[in-house]
C-alpha cells in the first residue's frame, strides 16, 4: 500500500503532507512541528492520556523523563482532518531512526485523540511513515506496541511481522521491499 503524498512548504516552515490515497474515506495531513514547546506539550498529554490504561493494568507510571528524553530524538507531525482545516489536531506521529539499525525508521508513537480512533487516521498514518522511510531510503520500519493493544490488528494488515516478544510489549517490523 504505497500512499500518494502531496508536500508543500506551509507559512511557518514546516512541512505539511496530505495522504491523498484514494482508499479513504477522509483524509489528514501531516504537519511537522519539530520540537515546538507547545507541540511536544500537546503530544505528552495526549500520549499519557492514551497509554493510562495500558500502564495502569501493569501497575506502572507514565516515564515523562524517558518520554521527553526519546523526544529529543524524534520528528513529531500533528494529525489534522485535511478536509476540514478548522478541525483541531486530531493527534501525533513520531519517527525516529535508532542509532543501530541506520536502515530503520521507528514509529515511537501513533496517538489519536478517541474522537479521531477507527476512523483511518491509523492506517493513513502507517501509509505516511512508510512513505516517508522510503524517501529517506529506509528499507525498514519498526514499532513497539503492548500486547493487549488493539493497534497490533491494524499492524499486521500493513504488514507487520512480530520479531521479538518482550515481557509485556511486541516488537514488530515491516520490511520495505
Amino acid at each position: 500500500m504505497n500512499a500518494l503524498l502531496e508536500t508543500r512548504e506551509s507559512s511557518a516552515n514546516s512541512v505539511v503532507q496530505r495522504d491523498l490515497t484514494p482508499l479513504d474515506q477522509t483524509r489528514f495531513a501531516f504537519i511537522s512541528n519539530a520540537h515546538d514547546p507547545a507541540t511536544l506539550a500537546y503530544c505528552l498529554s495526549l500520549a499519557m492520556q492514551n497509554m493510562a490504561v495500558y500502564l495502569q493494568a501493569r501497575g506502572r507510571d507514565f516515564d515523562v523523563v524517558r518520554w521527553r528524553e526519546t523526544a529529543l530524538r524524534a520528528n513529531f507531525f500533528l494529525i489534522r482532518d485535511a478536509i476540514d482545516p478548522a478541525q483541531s489536531r486530531i493527534g501525533f506521529l513520531s519517527l525516529r531512526e535508532e542509532p543501530d539499525c541506520p536502515n530503520t525508521t521507528h514509529i515511537g508513537d501513533i496517538q489519536l485523540e478517541p474522537r479521531a480512533q477507527n476512523r483511518g487516521a491509523g492506517s493513513a498514518a502507517l501509509r505516511f511513515s512508510e512513505a516517508r522511510a522510503r524517501a529517506e531510503g529506509k528499507n525498514e520500519l519498526t514499532l513497539n506496541v503492548f500486547r493487549d493493544n488493539p493497534a497490533i490488528g491494524l499492524y499486521e494488515r500493513f504488514g507487520f511481522l512480530t520479531i521479538d516478544y518482550g515481557f509485556d510489549k511486541y516488537k514488530m517490523r515491516k520490511v520495505l521491499a
